[in-house]
């Protein structure tokens, strides 16, 4: 009676008759494709180039790609409006249909403003608001950022250990830890399982969603990273300054003997990422040859030990790739008395100078003619770092890029 009056019923009960079979096969071959499979999809790698998963033509259309986020927020970042970019892919993402799984884009949805509001907190701190105008504002935001764990890869997933797992059940994960306590698990979202019994896996969030997060993880990525990438730039080339600076000083520069190079490293100020940029000579031996000045026609060149007894040497250049000094030396050779004069240093290989000696024996070497000296500093593989150097030398070397 009730189908007769309405039949519209009866129509619907035979479509719900035909449709619910074809709903379970759809959803039976959706979990079947979800499950044992043999091999992860690259979506849920952990190094998986994120560029190979779409087509040149599907890159250029999805609004989620990286570089698309950048284009579209260009005049957001071109006015260091950084916030308005990042709260504009949260909202983006928090009107983003999905089809199931809601509960994981909350999870996800919550992690992302989280790390929108301490970003926002960790600039307010250092005290930038948009472009970083100096260095204590650059290392001041590096440290707000590092305090409250937020950065560049604040939301992509991690290889991480599952609550109860063991040493090697190791699955690529959301949020390992919370923001509050990196060891707390409870926000973690977990991508897959594997099953130990056939080696095979279980995605526990599908493909097209897992692929949807790390777009939208990528895409503040992108944003952040166009933020701090003048802070990386600038530290970067701090180290890198520093590294010059410490080679050239310590292997290209003028050479040090122990004694000199421990008198140094207690005389001047420096730090690892301000090298010395001055030296001290002290009692500082070389062979070398002098040779007469007193006749072109009959100029013998005779082997000579100088001693360097004091002197200085600068160096100049953004790197120290130059130096300049000068010592006064005491001249040693086997035909004369002893003589004195002064080098000067230039050149890592080699110093020249001049020098004289008593060749009259009236107890003034400055009337006779003196001697033009050239040195080589053969010494050079007996010279030393020097404790206070080498360690800051080491640190600076350590932060260099493998």
């Amino acid at each position: 009676m009730v189908e007769s009056r309405f039949p519209f019923v009866r129509a619907a009960r035979r479509c719900c008759v035909f449709l619910l079979p074809l709903f379970w096969l759809l959803a039976s071959v959706v979990s079947a494709q979800n499950t044992g499979l043999k091999e992860l999809p690259p979506e849920y790698q952990p190094n998986s180039d994120y560029e190979s998963w779409f087509t040149d033509l599907e890159k250029s259309v999805d609004e989620r790609w990286p570089d698309r986020v950048l284009e579209r927020y260009a005049e957001e970042l071109a006015r260091k409006d950084y916030l308005g970019a990042l709260r504009g892919l949260a909202d983006e993402f928090r009107i983003a249909p999905w089809p199931t799984h809601g509960d994981l884009k909350a999870r996800f949805q919550t992690r992302m403003d989280r790390v929108i509001d301490e970003f926002e907190k960790a600039r307010a701190e250092a005290g930038v608001d948009g472009k970083l105008e100096t260095r204590e504002q650059r290392d001041a935001l590096l440290a707000a950022l590092n305090d409250r764990r937020v950065g560049t890869q604040s939301l992509l997933p991690e290889m991480a250990r599952p609550a109860g797992g063991g040493a090697a059940d190791l699955e690529l994960v959301f949020f390992a830890g919370t923001l509050d306590d990196p060891d707390d698990p409870s926000e973690m979202i977990r991508t897959y399982q594997v099953d130990t019994s056939n080696d095979t896996f279980e995605l526990l969030v599908p493909r097209d969603l897992m692929r949807d997060l790390r777009l939208r993880a990528e895409g503040v990525r992108a944003v952040l990273q166009h933020f701090v990438e003048p802070v990386q730039s600038a530290a970067f080339e701090t180290i890198r300054l520093a590294d010059a600076q410490w080679t050239n000083y310590l292997k290209n520069g003028y050479s040090q003997y122990p004694w000199e190079a421990l008198i140094n490293g207690k005389l001047w100020t420096f730090s690892e990422f301000d090298p010395p940029n001055q030296q001290l000579i002290l009692l500082h031996p070389t062979i070398g040859f002098e040779a007469s000045t007193g006749s072109l026609d009959h100029l013998v060149a005779d082997e000579v030990i100088n001693v360097e007894l004091l002197g200085y040497v600068g160096y100049y250049g953004d790197e120290y790739e130059h130096f300049f000094g000068g010592s006064i030396a005491a001249s040693l050779r086997n035909d004369v008395d002893p003589g004195i004069g002064f080098v000067l240093h230039w050149n890592k290989s080699f110093s020249a100078g001049v020098s004289w000696h008593d060749l009259d024996d009236d107890g003034d070497p400055f009337d006779d003619e003196p001697a033009v000296y050239m040195s080589f500093d053969l010494f050079r593989y007996v010279q030393t770092e020097g404790p206070a150097f080498k360690s800051k030398y080491d640190r600076v070397r350590a932060l260099m890029p493998k």
